[in-house]
């Protein structure tokens, strides 16, 4: 970290950096790794939790100091009960895909890469004015929870165009949800079940077809 920015920090930060700093170059890391460690030391303690209020759907944003950069977001990806048309996605297929790394990148609003490529960006519009949305949302993590339900780290890219605007959206209780990208998914026999995939993709959306997928949680980060 450039000198000019760790002397801006709090006194008690600058205090944790330089500490942990001196105790990661004795135990042999490099300046460079010594220094990441000990930046990570300051955000885990100054960062700030946000939450989200489920009943409003709104998220209360609390100021986290010098260390509120950008906000990431805790996703369930996954819903095996009925959505709103009918369907669930069996937990096999979920297992599978989370296996062999078949979860691919959030990233847009409202389904625009799809919309994009089978030339149905003017039904899109019924949804959402927002264009140029792919790259705001950067998926960072995966795992998946003891009931088989897959749960996503996603951070917003600060440097996106559309970053304060759609930050002030989440403000607003707008845009909390997941929505499933199934590509070449098969059905079962009647049709109420996803059963198989070749990959699972998840857009940000404002209109749901699995209510299941609301944000958890908010971190300032």
């Amino acid at each position: 970290m450039p000198m000019n920015l760790i002397n801006k920090l709090p006194d008690k930060a600058k205090k944790i950096y330089e500490q942990v700093y001196s105790k990661a170059k004795s135990e042999g890391k490099t300046s460079e790794e010594a220094s990441r460690i000990a930046l990570s030391a300051v955000k885990e303690k100054y960062k700030t939790k946000l939450v989200t209020k489920s009943s409003a759907l709104k998220i209360t944003i609390l100021k986290s100091g010098f260390f509120n950069k950008t906000i990431k977001f805790r996703i369930p990806l996954t819903n095996t009960k009925l959505d709103n048309e009918g369907q669930k996605v069996s937990k096999s297929l979920i297992n599978k895909l989370y296996t062999n790394k078949l979860v691919k990148q959030i990233g847009d609003v409202e389904h625009e890469t799809i919309a994009k490529r089978d030339g149905m960006l003017d039904l899109r519009q019924r949804l959402t004015n927002l264009n140029n949305t792919k790259g705001l949302y950067l998926l960072e993590d995966i795992t998946k929870t003891d009931d088989d339900e897959l749960e996503a780290l996603v951070i917003m890219n600060k440097t996106h165009p559309l970053y304060e605007t759609m930050l002030k959206e989440h403000k607003n209780g707008n845009y909390l949800y997941a929505s499933a990208e199934f590509n070449d998914a098969k059905l079962n026999e009647d049709e109420s079940e996803i059963i198989d995939a070749s990959s699972l993709g998840w857009t940000i959306t404002n209109s749901p077809v699995n209510y299941g997928t609301k944000v958890k949680e908010a971190i300032a980060c």
